[in-house]
């Protein structure tokens, strides 16, 4: 029975002269509550659904038990048979012996008798809201299983078979959730580190940075990151940079279809309508960080930090062709010899592994002996110098 529809019972269509104001409060109290069961007097007559119905098959019409091929083709074939369960009727009397009645569905009746009737005794059957607000919040714990808890309740033996009635019902409708879920579940959808991960080979960076000479001069220098494997795509090393030198070694940096999806970059004033023009006609989305926000952009901002204290804070510049041939070295054994936590220890050019057969470990200095690369080699090519043996401790 619909809870709105209860209410009709008698609260509604009482039968009295006058209707007292929302405002107002009448001196009626709900005195009694009488569940009386209605049966027809003759017997009901067979339905015979005309031909094309869905009752008679043939046509698919949607309905809860759908879902079972035993019972989608007629609808009498998982509902109770009109005798067997009964409607209701329920009598609403207040003090005065004003009497009201309300019709209802099948089921029902054992919650109007059995729960409803303790809230309604003494109230003001004009106070509907209130009282609708009551039996509704009071009926929540219902929920799918609807009045079949509580009519267990009733036919149980005592308070063991009423405990009984309503953990087996609720075994049973937590299996059946769970054979639900079971059958009806999706792959789940990818999280946000491989959906990320995904979409790295698309993405690049870029930033420029300063190093001071030996004849305090500066010069400016121009890295593009690739955020795949953290790859080095170009650099380049200038005095002065420009709008159209910037320009310049993005054609260089991505000369063919190798432009990535999306470009992240400052707000400097370099990347004027030039070179926005020009990202835009390779098909590059360009995504600019917020000012002075370097940890929006951090990986190219991390491989600068690298290059400084790695590589820059321990050597001498003496002009850009020093300089280019330092990070040209540099970047070298940064994507070959230099291993990532990130990459499972691999280097952006990946390497291969070493197996102990293959020979000593010997150690090959690179970046003018900053930085050392480490080997298994059986023997040594002749006028290359023997390397230097890596002692054990």
């Amino acid at each position: 029975m619909h809870r709105r529809h209860f209410l009709r019972l008698g609260l509604v269509s009482c039968g009295l002269p006058t209707l007292p104001l929302q405002s107002e409060k009448s001196k009626l109290k709900i005195a009694g509550v009488r569940l009386v069961c209605t049966r027809a007097k003759r017997p009901v007559p067979a339905y015979t659904p005309a031909s094309g119905s869905w009752s008679t098959g043939g046509v698919e019409v949607a309905s809860p038990m759908s879902i079972y091929a035993e019972y989608k083709a007629q609808r009498s074939l998982f509902m109770p048979e009109p005798d067997k369960l009964p409607g209701f009727t329920v009598e609403i009397s207040t003090d005065n012996r004003v009497k009201g009645y309300g019709m209802g569905g099948m089921g029902g009746g054992v919650i109007a008798e059995e729960h409803f009737t303790k809230l309604l005794l003494g109230k003001d059957p004009f106070d509907v809201e209130r009282i609708w607000d009551i039996l509704w919040r009071s009926s929540m714990y219902y929920g799918r299983g609807g009045d079949r808890d509580v009519c267990h309740q009733r036919r149980g033996s005592g308070p063991l078979g009423s405990h009984r009635q309503r953990s087996g019902n609720a075994r049973i409708r937590t299996a059946r959730r769970r054979d639900h879920l079971r059958r009806n579940r999706r792959p789940p959808s990818q999280t946000w580190r491989p959906f990320l991960k995904n979409h790295m080979k698309q993405m690049a960076s870029m930033d420029f940075f300063t190093v001071p000479t030996a004849w305090f001069r500066v010069l400016f220098v121009f890295v593009v990151l690739s955020h795949d494997r953290w790859r080095v795509v170009h650099f380049n090393v200038t005095e002065h940079p420009t709008e159209e030198w910037t320009a310049q070694q993005i054609r260089e940096a991505f000369p063919w279809d190798q432009a990535p999806r999306y470009w992240i970059r400052d707000r400097d004033a370099i990347f004027g309508g030039a070179f926005v023009a020009l990202t835009k006609s390779m098909g590059i989305e360009e995504v600019a960080t917020a000012p002075r926000s370097p940890w929006q952009n951090p990986y190219v901002e991390r491989l600068i930090g690298s290059i400084r204290r790695k590589c820059l804070d321990h050597v001498i510049v003496w002009n850009e062709t020093s300089l280019r041939r330092i990070l040209r070295s540099y970047f070298h054994y940064y994507q070959t010899s230099r291993t990532h936590l990130a990459l499972a220890k691999d280097t952006p050019v990946p390497r291969a592994v070493d197996r102990p057969e293959n020979g000593r470990i010997v150690a090959i200095a690179q970046v003018g002996g900053l930085h050392h690369r480490y080997e298994r080699r059986a023997a040594f090519l002749p006028g290359q110098g023997e390397p230097q043996l890596r002692k054990r401790s």
